[in-house]
């Protein structure tokens, strides 16, 4: 994605570059222009999708360089020193997208630059109508690989619509963003889908089927084909840097493709093949593209044997050895050496915490059983080794609960409360917090809830904000920098916080509107 800025100000040019460089986005190239003049040949030999042009400038001014532009035209902000009602009026009449004052405000520059992204971003993913056939096929599969039973008509639509005996592979889809980016999640998948459904069908013979469940930040791709499917890992890489080098899309993203294994029968197997090899990411973090491979048994029995360790680990209490144990067992070169998948490891051990527990008739909560059965815990990791905490941490929670163990005096949970009080300018978190005190992050936020009737985030998050207020109405340091100083790195994030929170932008505030 291209971006234009013209001004007769350098400092202005400058500013204006230095803001957009400053915004997280990965723009392909950033142009600037000190003349209308200069930037129409600009205009002719580059692709612009965003242009931000001065208005008044000599010769030629900005709504004259608008009006030079073709029907294809950028995505149109204007700034300009100059607020009178004629500017304002003709601006929206040339149908510019944003209308900025000088002197800049950082965060109105920010939040017109996003709007523009996402208006460049939405353009590219309108895809034309597809065939009512496909469409209704398309909404059958998030029936069928999530477990779900199809109608006869249903499953006669399928055959009537692919045919039969044929092959089937089914492609995963899925995407990491930044955090500060969090809300562009939805318009990031969208041109990857888009993306791919250009690109797989242009360069394979196969049909391919695009879905998506509703809700879900991935999608999935069915392939199906008359002829044995080859060369699709390798297809995929090479679509993965594709879209990496795709000068168009500018929001940082880190995409990751899962395939199963080929199969003449299209069943559910397809998917939890898909997802398997997905997990098996934690073990090879560098690679994009993960196809499925049917596991090995051959050293299940050393496996079993470290299960059992654990299992006394419990039985004792001995929590050290526990963790030891789990950290070993939730190693890369230990799975590897299994022959097994990280899911079958991950499952194999969960299931040896809960007979345990079982067995000595500990009281677990059915919220428990069901979150270490879950595949939850593959969400919200990014190396196989974290894992073992997860196990760990559940564990000890159990363990802590059942002993009725009592928090010494200096570890109390006013004394927690007191440091978040002194400390909310820093970067704070419950799993920092457990590590200072010595709990589980579990059973601090139940503790620190029951303390402050508020969850930790929420509490931190007002501590913050009631701090921001005081220093915009008593002092005249900058919005962004008292972001910073009540713990916010990033200032659009707090912007957004103190938006929620107080109903106004810091501005607003700072200025007193009602």
């Amino acid at each position: 994605m291209n971006i234009l800025i013209v001004d007769d100000e350098q400092i202005i040019l400058d500013g204006i570059r230095l803001l957009i460089e400053q915004s997280g986005y990965s723009f392909s190239a950033i142009y600037t222009a000190n003349s209308a003049s200069q930037a129409l040949q600009i205009l002719k030999e580059q692709k612009i999708h965003i242009l931000f042009s001065d208005i008044k400038m000599p010769g030629m001014d900005g709504f004259e360089l608008i009006g030079g532009l073709k029907k294809e035209r950028p995505e149109l902000i204007l700034i300009t020193g100059f607020a009178e009602f004629e500017y304002v009026k003709k601006a929206i009449d040339a149908g510019v997208l944003g209308y900025i004052l000088k002197p800049i405000d950082e965060e109105q520059f920010l939040e017109t630059l996003q709007k523009a992204v996402r208006n460049v971003l939405k353009k590219q993913t309108t895809r034309p109508e597809q065939l009512p056939q496909a469409n209704q096929v398309q909404m059958l599969f998030p029936v069928l690989f999530g477990g779900g039973s199809l109608r006869q008509g249903e499953q006669q639509l399928l055959e009537q619509v692919m045919g039969t005996e044929k092959n089937y592979l089914l492609l995963g889809f899925h995407l990491k963003i930044e955090e500060r980016f969090s809300s562009e999640f939805g318009l990031a998948v969208d041109v990857v889908y888009r993306s791919a459904e250009e690109y797989f069908e242009k360069n394979r013979r196969e049909q391919f089927y695009f879905f998506r469940s509703e809700g879900e930040m991935r999608f999935h791709c069915l392939c199906v084909s008359d002829n044995p499917i080859s060369d699709m890992a390798e297809f995929c890489e090479r679509f993965v840097r594709n879209f990496r080098n795709e000068p168009g899309f500018c929001i940082p993203v880190e995409l990751c493709i899962s395939l199963s294994d080929e199969r003449k029968k299209l069943s559910r197997e397809l998917y939890a093949h898909c997802r398997e090899a997905y997990f098996d990411r934690y073990l090879n973090p560098e690679k994009r593209v993960l196809a499925y491979t049917a596991s090995s048994l051959q050293m299940v029995s050393g496996i079993e044997n470290d299960l059992k360790v654990l299992e006394v680990n419990i039985s004792e209490s001995d929590m050290r050895s526990l963790q030891k144990n789990l950290e070993q067992i939730f190693s890369v070169s230990y799975i590897k050496n299994s022959g097994l998948t990280v899911r079958a490891v991950y499952f194999m051990v969960a299931n040896t915490v809960i007979l345990t527990f079982h067995r000595l008739r500990a009281e677990v909560e059915n919220t428990f059983v069901e979150e270490l059965l879950s595949e939850k815990a593959f969400e919200r990791i990014d190396r196989v080794e974290e894992l073992a905490q997860s196990v760990y941490e559940a564990t000890l929670e159990v363990v802590v609960k059942q002993k009725n163990a009592v928090v010494s005096s200096e570890l109390t949970i006013k004394k927690i409360v007191h440091y978040v009080n002194t400390n909310f300018d820093q970067d704070l978190s419950i799993k920092q917090l457990s590590a200072k005190f010595g709990l589980t992050p579990n059973y601090l936020s139940q503790i620190f809830k029951a303390e402050t009737g508020e969850n930790f985030v929420v509490y931190l998050n007002i501590l913050r904000i009631n701090k921001a207020c005081e220093l915009l109405r008593g002092s005249d340091i900058k919005i962004f920098e008292i972001g910073r100083l009540v713990g916010y790195k990033d200032s659009q994030y707090f912007h957004r916080v103190f938006k929620k929170y107080v109903n106004q932008t810091p501005i607003e505030y700072r200025m007193g509107k009602d």
